[in-house]
């Protein structure tokens, strides 16, 4: 799941049934916060009351921010993926 926080102007929040299947989502742009209206908190508030264990990776392309957790979490995923894939020996 994705979220922006510059969201575009026709959108508000998400939707609960976008976020409920998700348990990792990123908020992108967080460089771009001091400049914008945009609640951090409440947004995090709204998507844990979908989602209560949600983990939000807060990420900047820009500044590097939460990139290296990202990557992480990638790789434990695809790790994770692949030995539930691999059959038993």
């Amino acid at each position: 799941m994705l979220l922006i926080a510059v969201p575009p102007r026709n959108r508000g929040w998400f939707e609960g049934r976008e976020i409920a299947v998700f348990n990792l989502t990123s908020l992108n742009k967080v460089d771009l916060l001091p400049h914008v209206r945009f609640d951090l908190d409440r947004c995090k508030r709204y998507a844990r009351q979908v989602k209560p264990k949600l983990h939000i990776l807060q990420l900047s392309a820009t500044r590097g921010d939460g990139l290296s957790t990202w990557d992480q979490w990638l790789r434990e995923q695809t790790l994770v993926r692949v030995q539930a894939e691999s059959p038993p020996c």
